[in-house]
C-alpha cells in the first residue's frame, strides 16, 4: 500500500480533476459536487469496513476537519 503522504497527494489530484470536470460556475456549485463526493466516499467506506467502523471513521474525519480548520481564514480562488 502507498504511504499516507502519497495517498493524500493522490486524493488531492483526484479532487482537482473531479472539480475541473464538473465545470463549476460558483462556490455553491463546488459545495454541491463536493458533498456528492463526500457522500459517495462515505457509502463506499461503510460498504468496505461495515457500518459501525465506517461511521466511526467518518465521524473521526469530521472531528479532524473541525480541529484543523476551525480558525483558519481561507482565501477562495479559482485554481484552473
Amino acid at each position: 500500500m502507498v504511504s499516507s503522504e502519497k495517498a493524500a497527494e493522490l486524493a488531492k489530484q483526484l479532487i482537482e480533476n473531479y472539480l475541473n470536470q464538473c465545470q463549476l460556475a460558483t462556490n455553491e456549485d463546488a459545495a454541491v459536487v463536493l458533498m456528492n463526493l463526500v457522500a459517495a466516499s462515505g457509502v463506499v467506506m461503510v460498504a468496505t469496513v461495515g457500518f459501525d467502523e465506517g461511521m466511526a471513521r467518518l465521524f473521526a474525519t469530521v472531528d479532524l476537519v473541525e480541529k484543523k480548520t476551525a480558525y483558519v481564514k481561507f482565501t477562495q480562488q479559482t485554481v484552473n
